[in-house]
């Protein structure tokens, strides 16, 4: 009896990332492939619902700016002041959970600028942990291995700073947990498959629209493909087949991205036989497939993200005509948005001697229908939208 021999297969998740200590690299690779974060922003890129999630979750981070004025108009760096600031680190945290500085001191050891960093293109040192890496180019068509740079950690305590290190220092803030002690992993990486799918759909929708929703199809000819074309251009039939099929199913398209995909194509065969055979899909199945599963998918996103879905767009029975209702979502994300307004100010306040408290966003203003009803409109001014009462008009006749 020949002897049997088989193979175990080991089956994974391909978007589940490691971040791995022990590669040959000097830093800790972020993600198997040193690219998750750099993967995240693509993700998010490139899903309609999850970037309206992103900016509106940093527009609740952010609300009305720095309390105190005096941050607010504070220049951090050469290009921006406090709301600019703000505005940018919300837009960090609200994609990767943490944020990077750039910080710069002068000759008497004081901080005296910080710029953003995009936290995409930092990495941790492997043996010291006292040291980052920074690269311009990773996650981009153009990366150049040549381009890491290496940086010290930012630390309060450090004196000399400007003498030792003129680069500056790279503040890395995120928080840390059993799952993430190296890099920060926001949650809705959990389900990051639903944010690729949410993507796919609408890639899957624009290439109907591309193809003028044509059904796939297989189309079987008779012959040789490889025979060539009595002409002097040295074509195969195959050649020449993709050429014309390109043209009338709308795949090669103008400068002003019109077609010919709503045309008639004339061929001929030299027998009955010789008729290409056609197989239609059904489009009609694949097109209802997607809207059904579409609004789904997308308000999955929205959960990941933490985002009431009727705050990006999407209709609720509850919310519809129901001030109240959008009322009560507007304040789940704010209570989503508090716990990231403190930690950037907790850890501002580790770099600048200022005041980094964030304002909160405020719910609509809803009254009681019968309340409204014994308001006078003075009242009623000052209390939804904080204006002053009326003055009234003077007679200029007396």
């Amino acid at each position: 009896m020949a002897d049997l021999k088989g193979k175990i297969y080991k089956f994974f998740n391909r978007l589940v990332e490691v971040i791995d200590e022990k590669s040959n690299k000097d830093w800790i690779l972020y993600g198997y492939d040193n690219l998750l974060p750099n993967k995240l922003l693509k993700y998010v890129n490139e899903s309609g619902t999850a970037k309206a999630c992103v900016s509106k979750l940093a527009e609740y981070i952010e609300a009305d700016g720095f309390v105190s004025e005096q941050t607010s108009n504070y220049q951090f760096n050469k290009e921006q002041k406090g709301e600019d600031f703000l505005s940018d680190i919300a837009q960090q945290v609200s994609i990767y959970n943490g944020f990077v500085l750039l910080v710069k001191r002068n000759t008497f050891n004081e901080v005296k600028e910080a710029e953003i960093v995009p936290l995409d293109k930092v990495r941790k040192d492997k043996k010291d942990r006292k040291k980052l890496w920074y690269n311009p180019t990773i996650g981009t068509k153009y990366y150049q291995q040549s381009k890491w740079q290496s940086y010290p950690l930012y630390n309060p305590n450090a004196v000399n700073v400007y003498s030792t290190f003129p680069q500056g220092e790279l503040a890395y803030f995120y928080k840390k947990s059993a799952d993430n002690p190296h890099y920060p992993v926001p949650d809705y990486y959990a389900g990051i498959e639903d944010v690729i799918t949410s993507s796919e759909l609408s890639k899957v929708d624009l290439e109907m629209a591309w193809n003028g929703f044509m059904p796939s199809a297989i189309l079987t000819f008779i012959g040789n493909p490889s025979a060539p074309i009595q002409d002097n251009k040295h074509k195969t039939i195959d050649d020449y087949y993709d050429e014309v099929l390109n043209s009338f199913t709308g795949a090669d398209k103008d400068r002003d991205g019109m077609s010919g995909r709503f045309s008639l194509l004339k061929m001929w065969a030299a027998t009955k036989e010789e008729i290409p055979n056609l197989q239609t899909f059904d489009a009609k199945a694949i097109i209802d497939a997607t809207n059904a599963k579409r609004e789904v998918i997308n308000r999955e996103v929205c959960r990941l993200f933490k985002v009431p879905p009727v705050l990006i767009g999407f209709s609720e029975a509850t919310v519809l005509g129901n001030q109240q209702a959008l009322s009560n979502s507007q304040k789940v994300l704010i209570d989503v948005a508090n716990p990231m307004q403190r930690f950037i100010t907790e850890s501002l306040q580790t770099v600048f001697k200022l005041d980094f408290s964030i304002s909160q966003k405020q719910p609509n203003a809803v009254a009681d229908p019968s309340l409204l009803d014994v308001l006078t409109a003075d009242e009623k001014r000052r209390i939804f939208f904080g204006l002053e009462p009326i003055k009234p008009v003077e007679n200029v006749n007396q």
